[in-house]
């Protein structure tokens, strides 16, 4: 994973994070039932699933590597 493949993995993140804010925010106001924001939250669970699952895909693979001594 490059650099710009670790920055599209946070901001995934990110993104994630503040739809989950937003749907929290509809939820608490009361004005529809949960039920109406169920395809929200399993876009922001499928969202910040596929960008965990990369980011450890990564780390996974450097921990398969070997370490060099004395720095990188």
């Amino acid at each position: 994973m490059n650099r710009m493949d670790l920055d599209t993995a946070v901001y995934d993140m990110e993104c994630g994070i503040n739809a989950l804010c937003a749907i929290y925010t509809a939820m608490s106001s009361g004005e529809f039932p949960a039920e109406e924001h169920l395809d929200g939250l399993y876009f922001v669970y499928s969202h910040l699933f596929e960008a965990a699952k990369a980011i450890r895909l990564e780390v996974d693979k450097n921990d398969k590597q070997p370490h060099r001594k004395g720095g990188a």
